[in-house]
């Protein structure tokens, strides 16, 4: 696991199930929408804005395979995810 995958983690702990997977990759990619600013400001996830520029969506898309094969995620919707207990380990 390396730290991106904490990182997406511990994005995902603060979101609680209430936005897309996709908002993490927004916010960590530096999207300048009001949406993806309004989340990083309501979540407690600022600091992270334009963290990872470089990262591709085929990228993120395989991070989150991982994180679901590696049982730290499970699928709760489309493009929902909810943090596992194991998950909330790798982030301690």
């Amino acid at each position: 696991m390396n730290s991106l995958h904490i990182v997406m983690l511990f994005c995902l702990q603060r979101l609680k199930e209430e936005r897309t997977i996709y908002g993490v990759y927004h916010l960590l990619k530096g999207k300048k929408s009001a949406q993806t600013i309004q989340d990083g400001q309501i979540y407690g996830l600022s600091f992270l804005f334009q963290s990872f520029p470089y990262l591709k969506k085929s990228s993120f898309d395989s991070m989150i395979t991982t994180l679901v094969q590696r049982e730290a995620i499970i699928s709760k919707g489309e493009h929902v995810y909810q943090v596992t207990e194991k998950g909330h380990e790798y982030v301690q």
